[in-house]
């Protein structure tokens, strides 16, 4: 099920570099760099550092997802990213 999980971020990142800034690409491609990392600590019974770049690609992946629904990285004054 993991591969299968794999291939579907792999076939949506082109898709969604037509549709998205540059940034919020570079944002994308840094969060799959996180979960492929989280699943190599995974593979080491790493529990702790996976959570740790699951959280880190979740950030990414936040951005990304402001950038094109917000036009901006950061939120709107008084709102969080949680």
């Amino acid at each position: 099920m993991a591969n299968r999980s794999a291939l579907s971020v792999e076939r949506l990142i082109p898709y969604c570099a037509a549709r998205l800034s540059v940034a919020a690409v570079e944002h994308l491609e840094t969060a799959r760099a996180y979960l492929e990392k989280a699943r190599e600590h995974l593979a080491r019974e790493d529990p702790y550092d996976a959570a740790e770049k699951v959280w880190a690609a979740v950030w990414h992946a936040t951005i990304a997802l402001m950038e094109k629904y917000l036009g901006s990285s950061e939120p709107p004054k008084g709102w969080t990213r949680r």
